[in-house]
């Protein structure tokens, strides 16, 4: 069990990097990063956290329906939890985008799958410990909380990157889509 508790770990930590990265940076990556309004990068969060909303049902009811075509219930969660982290892994491509719908689409996908993944983590943690998956879930996502604090806290140094100006498309770091790409082949590589 002690090894399953450090794997984990890591995807609980690289889930969370990916989906706090993206919710606190978008709005700054859109309107530094690519020269959206204020009032247009914030109606494209809304419409960015209906998709995340969205994602997270689909997960849910991709692991149902794969359930019920005879899939068995970590088989089904580990193929959407693929499919989750292949979404965004697709942020990778935001880095390489110009302003226009193709990067609101893109980012639309991966929000899905930034929040698709975490019913499926949630789901997969029971497998630790069924007599304490409360204490199991706490202890995670506390100690996620604890070490990716840094990610949630844009200062002026710190987006540096991002104010370099649009025109010169700036790459926003590859932790988001590595971080996706880690959780899903260490959650799929665990029975």
């Amino acid at each position: 069990p002690r090894q399953r508790l450090f794997v984990a770990l890591a995807v609980v930590l690289c889930i969370h990097t990916a989906w706090q990265f993206l919710r606190v940076w978008l709005p700054l990556f859109l309107q530094k990063g690519r020269g959206y309004t204020e009032s247009h990068a914030l109606l494209f969060n809304s419409f960015y956290f209906g998709a995340t909303d969205a994602g997270c049902l689909l997960a849910g009811a991709a692991s149902v329906w794969l359930c019920n075509r005879g899939r068995s219930p970590h088989a089904a969660r580990s193929m959407v939890f693929l499919a989750c982290a292949l979404l965004t892994a697709l942020s990778l491509c935001v880095t390489l985008l110009p302003k226009g719908w193709v990067l609101l689409g893109v980012l639309l996908l991966v929000g899905a799958g930034a929040l698709g993944l975490f019913p499926c983590y949630y789901s997969l943690i029971q497998e630790i410990s069924p007599g304490h998956v409360g204490k199991v879930t706490g202890l995670l996502g506390m100690l996620a909380w604890a070490i990716t604090s840094p990610v949630r806290m844009p200062s002026r140094r710190s987006s540096a990157w991002i104010s370099a100006g649009a025109a010169s498309q700036p790459k926003a770091p590859a932790s988001t889509s590595a971080s996706a790409s880690t959780s899903a082949s260490a959650s799929t590589s665990t029975p």
